[in-house]
């Protein structure tokens, strides 16, 4: 497999691009909401876990559906 792939490197571009948006609203929701945190702690992890989990799964989905896509089209 080619490394240079424009698929392959595009995709590392868009699972970067998310986990770094993903960060970037966690890091702001921790700052405003610091005294919602301190009692809810918890609850702010399990949801943050749910969070990761779920865009695990629509990755893999998105990442499967691309594979299967390009071994249609290849001949």
């Amino acid at each position: 497999m080619n490394n240079n792939d424009p698929d392959r490197m595009s995709w590392r571009r868009f699972a970067g691009l998310t986990m770094a948006t993903f960060v970037i609203i966690l890091f702001t929701f921790v700052v405003v909401f610091d005294n919602f945190l301190r009692r809810y702690l918890p609850v702010f992890l399990l949801m943050s876990a749910c969070a990761l989990t779920v865009y695990g799964v629509i990755s893999a989905a998105l990442r499967g559906i691309q594979r299967i896509r390009s071994k249609r089209l290849s001949p």
